[in-house]
């Protein structure tokens, strides 16, 4: 995992215990036993969401490049033949304008 990505996950996980801690905060009556065990599932279902959005989005992300590629070569195939096309036509009016 490139650096860059590994601290965003870093953040992320400091960011969902974060917000585990700030919930528990508004339930004065849980024991340290039960706002531990809220603090982990409330992490886990953070971080679970957050990998699925990152999983979709990899997806996607390959889908469109997969998309922009084959687009490009049929852009790039009809780009060539009508610079061949120019080309021939070009010299057809060539020849018939200025002869043999």
């Amino acid at each position: 995992m490139p650096c860059h990505l590994f601290l965003v996950w870093q953040a992320e996980t400091t960011d969902a215990r974060s917000a585990a801690h700030r919930f528990t905060e508004k339930l004065p009556r849980l024991t340290a036993a039960q706002r531990d065990e809220v603090i982990r599932v409330c992490t886990a279902d953070r971080l679970d969401a957050s990998r699925n959005s990152i999983r979709h989005l990899a997806e996607r992300s390959r889908a469109m490049q997969r998309e922009y590629v084959a687009r490009y070569g049929t852009l790039r195939a009809r780009l060539l033949g009508w610079s061949l096309a120019a080309t021939v036509g070009a010299v057809l009016v060539q020849h018939l304008l200025l002869g043999p």
